[in-house]
């Protein structure tokens, strides 16, 4: 990513300076009527702009809503004749199986058997909530037998009835016509309307009638979830001669029929199957919207209709969102002309002291840039004085190995010189802890530098467990110690430097064996954990680290000495170094050790350094 400031400080690279801000043009300040100007175009902005706004929205949302209400209107319609088909088809079949069951029954055996046929008759209508009521009148008009009441009044005659005169008259089969009725539910009257189907004898001589009774209850349950409120929707079920037989909201009245001025009546006389009928202004109090269709074959028709008030009440509510966005919009852009004037008084003053930061920023920012190019340099220093003192200390370090490897041979030979042989040892051996000392402090210093470059490939980690324990078995057996390798499970392949984890498992198993007295155990295992990655453990029998030593052993030059040898105490590096590659390699470093009981350091390598492929379940290298 670059510079943030770049732009600012025309920087062409990591090292070079950062150029000098320039001065930021005069500020020029417009004249006040040019400010007050647009202020109060502003202001006439924002009362002509919400205003426009509310009256195209008005418009849009009253026309929207007129549409919306006329296409619901016309489905509704469509739903309510369905529903009507279903509802006289259903009376139709009620009162054919009433001729059906008293068919073969003359009226006397009809008299004769009235309770059974009683009970007959309201098995049938049982299930079937839209009757409220069915019975059976004789050529005479007299009732023979009822659903709902037992016994039936037989001398009372109801000859006078629309429906009975135009079946017997007429000879029809089907006559649908509105009453007023005593309820036998709630012992009131109220409106309903019936389906009548006229009796004919064998001989096709009149017998009387059958009537079902629609419920009105029924009907406005029907009307109440298609339309839902009462005040804004009305429904009515009409004949063909514009008498309403059942209308919602329902009322007590008896059938009434349309005006001859109506327009609803102009269209049902018309012979119209369908229609919508909309008022001319919709602003008048008495102002419609009025849907209608014939049930079917039937001689009915369903109207709908909506009140022009509830319709510009809806709107009024819709209008009401325009008109609070419009009073915000007129709010902010208020307070936007205050901020304006404001910002206007203080654009001078606030621009001068974004120079002054800009130019503070600039200064601080050199400031850092010359600070890391010092800490660069040092760096750079350092490791420069640390890869000559290694090459000036290399060279006469050589010498003094190699010679007292020279006077070692002689001194050990079969004519050498006895007394000699511990002071060149100890000069071979200082020597040579010397020259180690020096390659740790300079790889550890690579390392912490983020100089120490991996040699990553993919490569068998069992190969360098093998190499591990061919290295250190002289050592091992030397101290009189046994060290176990073990391989678990199936172990995945590995991808990272091969020479510096053989370096690190090297490191590890040499602690162990400075710090194990003879007879102990040294294990190096290795498994895979499928929640971490592959675990290798270096543990061993020995003396252990005391718990206050365990935060030492990690830190350079603070290695805890090994009682049992006392000549050769290691550089203090050793795990430090451990740490940096295993964390160079994206893992983890933990040591668990409890004093006298012995110490374990796990090297975990996360799951993306692994690729899994088979191999045995377990392997066993000790020795």
């Amino acid at each position: 990513m670059g510079d943030p400031y770049s732009y600012i400080h025309g920087l062409s690279d990591g090292r070079s300076s950062p150029a000098t801000l320039s001065e930021p043009s005069s500020f020029k300040q417009s004249p006040p009527y040019d400010a007050i100007r647009f202020l109060r175009f502003l202001l006439m902005g924002i009362v002509v702009v919400p205003l426009a706004l509310a009256i195209i929205g008005g418009y849009v949302t009253y026309q929207d809503l007129l549409t919306r209400t006329e296409k619901t209107l016309v489905q509704s319609v469509a739903a309510a004749a369905e529903n009507t088909i279903k509802v006289l088809d259903t009376h139709r079949l009620a009162a054919a199986r009433i001729d059906d069951l008293l068919a073969p029954l003359s009226d006397q055996q009809i008299h004769n058997q009235e309770q059974a046929l009683h009970q007959a008759l309201s098995q049938q209508i049982k299930d079937l909530p839209q009757i409220a009521a069915a019975w059976v009148l004789d050529a005479d008009g007299r009732e023979l037998v009822s659903a709902k009441v037992y016994p039936v009044n037989g001398n009372l005659k109801h000859s006078n009835r629309e429906d009975f005169q135009a079946l017997r008259n007429s000879g029809g089969q089907i006559f649908i016509s509105a009453l007023r009725a005593r309820s036998l539910e709630h012992d009131d009257f109220r409106p309903y309307f019936t389906v009548a189907r006229g009796r004919q004898g064998a001989d096709g001589q009149f017998r009387g009638i059958t009537i079902v009774a629609i419920s009105g209850t029924y009907l406005a349950s029907f009307f109440n979830s298609l339309l839902g409120n009462p005040h804004a929707y009305a429904a009515g079920i009409l004949g063909d001669d514009g008498v309403n037989l059942a209308r919602y909201p329902g009322n007590s009245e008896g059938p009434s029929a349309l005006q001859h001025s109506d327009p609803l009546a102009h269209a049902i006389a018309s012979g119209s199957s369908a229609g919508l009928i909309v008022s001319a202004s919709l602003f008048e109090s008495d102002d419609q919207i009025i849907a209608y269709q014939k049930v079917g074959n039937y001689p009915v028709y369903v109207s709908l209709t909506r009140t022009a008030a509830s319709v510009r009440q809806e709107w009024l509510l819709a209008i009401g969102g325009y008109l609070a966005i419009a009073t915000a919009a007129v709010l902010g852009l208020v307070l936007l002309c205050l901020i304006a004037l404001r910002r206007a008084r203080r654009e001078h003053t606030a621009l001068a002291q974004a120079t002054s930061l800009l130019h503070d920023r600039e200064t601080a920012y050199a400031a850092l840039h010359a600070a890391k190019e010092e800490v660069d340099d040092a760096n750079q220093a350092k490791s420069n004085f640390l890869a000559t003192m290694s090459h000036e200390l290399r060279t006469p370090l050589n010498a003094i190995i190699g010679f007292s490897e020279m006077m070692m041979h002689e001194a050990f030979g079969p004519i050498g010189n006895k007394k000699y042989e511990g002071y060149i040892a100890d000069i071979h051996n200082s020597g040579s802890h010397l020259l180690h000392v020096i390659s740790d402090i300079l790889d550890l210093s690579k390392a912490s530098a983020g100089k120490f470059e991996l040699d990553e490939a993919v490569f068998d980690l069992q190969e360098v467990l093998r190499s591990v324990n061919q290295i250190t078995g002289g050592l091992v057996h030397a101290a009189k110690l046994r060290l176990d390798v073990r391989i678990w499970g199936n172990l995945p392949w590995v991808r990272g430097d091969q020479r510096k984890i053989a370096q690190v498992l090297l490191n590890l198993v040499n602690n162990s064996i400075k710090f194990t007295p003879a007879g102990g155990k040294i294990t190096l295992a290795a498994r895979f954990d499928p929640s971490q990655g592959v675990v290798v453990t270096v543990s061993d029998t020995g003396l252990g680290i005391a718990p206050e030593d365990l935060d030492r052993v990690m830190k350079p030059f603070e290695q805890v000495a090994s009682p049992l040898n006392r000549r050769h105490q290691g550089t203090g590096l050793g795990l430090p170094f451990v740490k940096e590659i295993v964390e160079q390699h994206n893992g983890r470093l933990e040591l668990n050790s409890e004093l006298d009981a012995g110490t374990t350091v796990s090297v975990i390598l996360p799951l993306e350094r692994t690729a899994v492929r088979p191999l045995p379940s377990e392997q066993d290298m000790s020795h």
